[in-house]
């Protein structure tokens, strides 16, 4: 057996919680392992310390305290969100923004070509609609009755 899996059981090991053959296994490494049989052995003292504690009565005021902090956090995380939610719909504001004032700074209103009528094969009564947005990307053609121009 390897020191770290004997690191991972030494818990299950001093709680006697492993099966006998893997027991027998970690007892065989500590035997042979110095280091891990103190590490073992400083957790055990750990253990015996805690056990020999005397219980601790909690006192009156603690759900009181508890449900207040509770309630203060809660109150806290939904204000960081909302924060983070307007943050968020505000620079999507000036991006829209920003992308409008480019558009119209280049003059593209002049350079782009204006939305034209082109004929489909096949289409019975449909007109379609083809266009650029602000950019220069082709955007896809619309059938004007479903709203396109």
């Amino acid at each position: 057996m390897t020191c770290s899996r004997v690191r991972k059981l030494a818990s299950a090991y001093l709680d006697h919680e492993l099966a006998g053959s893997e027991s027998l296994a970690v007892r065989a490494h500590l035997a042979d392992c110095p280091v891990c049989a103190a590490e073992v052995e400083q957790t055990a003292a750990v253990c015996r310390q805690l056990a020999a504690l005397s219980p601790v009565d909690p006192s009156k005021e603690l759900p009181v305290r508890l449900r207040s902090a509770i309630a203060s956090e809660t109150r806290r995380r939904k204000t960081s969100n909302w924060a983070f939610g307007g943050a968020l719909a505000a620079a999507a504001a000036a991006g829209a923004i920003g992308a409008v004032w480019l558009y119209r700074a280049s003059g593209s209103e002049a350079e782009s070509p204006a939305s034209r009528t082109v004929a489909v094969e096949g289409a019975v009564d449909q007109t379609y609609v083809a266009s650029t947005d602000p950019f220069g990307s082709p955007v896809p053609v619309i059938p004007a009755n479903l709203g396109g121009n």
